[in-house]
């Protein structure tokens, strides 16, 4: 019993830095597009529906993905 714990406690810790570590990336990819989006949009080189579009469709992909990833 006190490996099956053991086990268990070493796992959840690997899986929780695994998740927090999948978090910061995918939030730091997101502030990274929206500040070069919002350079190009202060410089007129886009518009701003441009980026939003961007970020659903990207958001949108990445969720499908994600939940695809997480069935197999």
């Amino acid at each position: 019993m006190i490996q099956s714990y053991a086990w268990g406690s070493k796992s959840a810790v690997a899986w929780g830095v695994f998740q927090g570590a999948i978090t910061i990336v995918s939030q730091g990819a997101i502030v990274l597009v929206v500040w070069y989006g919002s350079t190009l949009i202060l410089a007129n080189d886009m518009d701003t529906g441009v980026l939003i579009s961007f970020m659903l469709y990207s958001i949108t992909i990445a969720a499908s993905a994600a939940m695809l990833a997480s069935v197999f």
